[in-house]
């Protein structure tokens, strides 16, 4: 496999000691097999992949967007699938969560676009620690004391007279 990648901020060196060779955006898109994105949401990255950019991809690739959904144009993704300017992709961040029900992914090939919740950084072990603290939680509250995490505080008095 050659990994090849497109990052402004990156220095070629940095990219070669973990095997990859930095190129511009547009013959990355030209070039890969599979295009991975991976950036921060900033104001220069907000809508990044649209129809021109997924239209210069080949016709065989797959487009993967494990980041942000506001860093594509979703309605292009889901035409690019259906209209099969590439092979498929796969989306796990969506612009807006729970995804709407009229949205253009809801319509796409369901064969040719994956669609997962966004789950960074949620391992097993940390799925794991979350319900034991939930549980603590849960104890916590049904002896009567407030839950260590209080978002608004100032509920608690409230809560106490009811208790």
């Amino acid at each position: 496999m050659r990994l090849i990648a497109a990052d402004p901020y990156v220095a070629p060196d940095k990219a070669a000691a973990v095997g990859a060779t930095l190129v511009g955006l547009p013959l990355l898109l030209a070039k890969a097999d599979i295009v991975s994105l991976h950036a921060t949401l900033t104001d220069a990255t907000r809508g990044f992949i649209g129809e021109k950019e997924l239209r210069r991809m080949k016709p065989t690739a797959l487009f993967l967007n494990t980041a942000r959904g506001e860093l594509v144009d979703e309605a292009a993704v889901a035409r690019a699938v259906d209209e099969r300017w590439i092979a498929g992709a796969a989306v796990d961040a969506f612009a807006q969560e729970p995804l709407p029900s009229e949205h253009p992914y809801r319509n796409a090939d369901p064969e040719r676009l994956i669609l997962t919740p966004h789950n960074v950084g949620h391992s097993e072990a940390g799925r794991r620690a979350n319900l034991g603290l939930a549980l603590e939680q849960i104890l916590a509250v049904g002896r009567g004391e407030p839950p260590a995490h209080v978002i608004n505080p100032e509920a608690i008095a409230i809560w106490r007279m009811r208790a």
